[in-house]
């Protein structure tokens, strides 16, 4: 049987509740798509994407420049959450806006993304 995201009443409505780090690699590839779509239509220099914190059920949006995002995916297990929404313990803070904070994943947590 396959792990698959299940759907969570929470009285608003119904959500995904994700694992945390499968979460934050799905919003990734989502943030990548749209990064790329952003530059192929050159929509800009900054782009929205979707926090990429360990809460499946976050879809809060972000508003990030397109060159500090592909400098932040230099590094693997870096990743863009909104403030308030690092996870201690797992992570680190490495940079800080008055819009996003880029944190990095410690430990085991931080061998995973790079796998992937």
């Amino acid at each position: 049987m396959s792990a698959q995201p299940q759907v969570e009443s929470n009285g608003d409505g119904a959500r995904q509740s994700l694992g945390g780090a499968r979460s934050q690699m799905l919003f990734r590839q989502l943030n990548e798509q749209i990064r790329a779509l952003t530059e192929v239509f050159g929509l800009g220099t900054e782009f929205d994407l979707v926090c990429e914190c360990t809460n499946g059920g976050c879809f809060d949006r972000l508003a990030v420049p397109l060159d500090a995002y592909a400098a932040i995916r230099q590094c693997p297990a870096r990743f863009v959450v909104k403030p308030g929404h690092e996870a201690e313990g797992i992570e680190r803070v490495v940079d800080e806006t008055p819009y996003y904070v880029v944190v990095e994943k410690l430990g085991a947590e931080a061998e995973e993304p790079a796998r992937l």
